[in-house]
């Protein structure tokens, strides 16, 4: 088998030509069909001299189809979030080194804005109709980094504690963990997945598209613009299988006030990940979607991307496990002295994995910070317990040491996701010359609901130790993310010394 995208996508057309393989909106597709569609963009871009060709798109059936036709003639594919603007963008695009550059008229209004400091040789704009405009530039591009044969893109990781970085990844990479995530799943060519989140992350790419195109399946595609209801609905006339949501995306699933008036029984699978999930959202879940099966998964963009899943019974049996690693994946929990922890000791986790990175595009030091002789460094703490299952407890970083106490923001925020009354908590340490640092919570109060800061005192002194419970409570009707939709450390202290710190409650 060739194990590069093209490779899945190319096998599963020999086997499956008349297979769905994507619906968006009122349009769908076979794989012959995308298979044309790719043949002909191959053609399109095969006079072009470049190397590095950037996707800057909402989800679209042009997305793929370019990713595909870019993997074909091996480019390098760096797909761009289309929430990026201004500065940022320009950034991700010079640091990338990228050279041609597809996306819409929207798109290219913003590209337009920083073209004079942009290096790019071609800009496709794509237009309603089949057409697209072509603008080519006179650039003398030069790329100093040295890129190994048989490599797939630089995707950009989430940023939860820092800028994004670029991860350089393998063909091999994401099609190996496609394929070790389709057999943990039993994917196979009669499920549909439905993908309701972006299409710019490693995630998204190896763990949702490629692995179902491995098994011939059909994905649904929805656009960016998320909304329970065409959720629902999408589920209700389209009969997915399957889908990947992060915690937030459910949790406005399971309280949308009409979910029960559409029928989402085609559902055997639902995949969570990104954040930590409490137990009741799992119970919930199990009894909204009365057919399901949920899944809880660890990973990380280096790993490209999945490392190991939790299945349903041990969710529910041991709440906040991520399971036990997949094929090619192994997982080993560290001191701080370089020994191996014990059964349910605290410690760093290291993940060895088969679909490892080959590197952060530009930083050596931080690749040789993070691919060790140990294994890649995840930089989140963890423990594993007798049965051999995985949890995470927080990122090395996250670590509030309050009066000399540590706690781990995770342990707080659970307890108060257990308030049916909370729809989002956040918990993190701010600078305090007392304590060293203070135990701060910020919490989203769920819709049509009510509920005093008071109230949530009380209710963590009774169910949190004395030294977790929080000294200063704040009640939020947003809380920030970054432009891939993460919490982001740096952001949220932001938000609270600029909105919280002086308002008082």
């Amino acid at each position: 088998m060739d194990y590069s995208p093209w490779g899945l996508f190319s096998d599963s057309y020999k086997k499956f030509p008349n297979n769905f393989m994507l619906v968006f909106e009122n349009s769908q597709f076979t794989y012959t069909q995308i298979m044309e569609r790719v043949i002909e963009t191959s053609g399109f871009i095969d006079n072009m001299n470049f190397r590095i060709g950037g996707i800057f798109l909402p989800n679209c059936p042009q997305f793929i189809i370019y990713l595909l036709a870019l993997n074909r003639q091996n480019k390098l594919t760096v797909p761009l979030s289309y929430q990026l603007k201004g500065e940022s963008l320009c950034e991700r695009i010079n640091y990338a080194d990228i050279e041609f550059l597809v996306t819409d008229n929207n798109g290219f209004n913003e590209i337009r804005k920083i073209k004079d400091r942009l290096q790019i040789k071609y800009i496709v704009v794509l237009q309603d109709s089949a057409e697209a405009q072509v603008h080519t530039y006179e650039t003398e591009k030069v790329i100093n980094e040295s890129i190994k044969e048989g490599t797939f893109g630089i995707c950009f990781t989430g940023g939860s504690t820092s800028e994004p970085k670029g991860v350089v990844l393998s063909n091999f990479a994401v099609s190996g963990n496609a394929l070790a995530v389709a057999e943990v799943l039993q994917f196979t060519d009669e499920d549909r997945f439905l993908m309701a989140r972006p299409l710019t992350q490693a995630g998204p790419i190896a763990s949702d598209l490629l692995m179902a195109i491995s098994c011939g399946a059909c994905v649904i595609l929805l656009n960016d613009l998320y909304h329970p209801a065409i959720f629902l609905k999408t589920v209700q006339d389209l009969r997915p299988t399957t889908t990947y949501l992060v915690r937030t995306m459910l949790v406005q699933i399971l309280e949308y006030p009409f979910i029960d008036r559409f029928d989402i029984s085609s559902v055997k699978r639902i995949i969570l990940g990104a954040m930590i999930t409490p137990e009741s959202v799992f119970l919930k879940t199990k009894e909204k979607f009365s057919n399901v099966s949920v899944y809880n998964a660890y990973g990380l963009s280096e790993a490209a991307v999945r490392v190991s899943f939790a299945c349903n019974e041990e969710v529910l049996r041991y709440p906040g496990t991520v399971g036990r690693p997949i094929k090619g994946c192994d997982m080993t929990i560290y001191r701080d002295d370089g020994t191996v922890c014990d059964t349910g000791e605290i410690g760093e986790i290291f993940v060895h994995t088969d679909y490892i990175m080959d590197g952060y595009y530009k930083y050596p030091d931080k690749t040789l910070q993070a691919v060790t002789d140990k294994g890649l460094r995840t930089k989140d703490k963890g423990y594993k317990n007798e049965q051999g299952l995985y949890f995470i407890v927080g990122r090395t970083d996250d670590l509030i040491i309050q009066g000399g106490n540590n706690v781990y923001p995770i342990e707080i925020e659970q307890i108060l996701l257990m308030n049916p009354l909370i729809k989002e908590a956040v918990v993190l340490g701010i600078d305090d010359e007392k304590l060293g640092q203070k135990i701060v919570a910020m919490v989203r109060v769920a819709d049509g609901k009510s509920v005093s800061v008071q109230d949530l005192y009380r209710w963590c002194r009774a169910n949190l130790e004395d030294r977790k419970i929080p000294r200063e409570i704040a009640i939020v009707e947003n809380i920030p993310r970054n432009e891939m939709g993460k919490l982001n450390k740096n952001v949220l202290k932001s938000f609270y010394e600029n909105e919280i710190q002086n308002r008082g409650n």
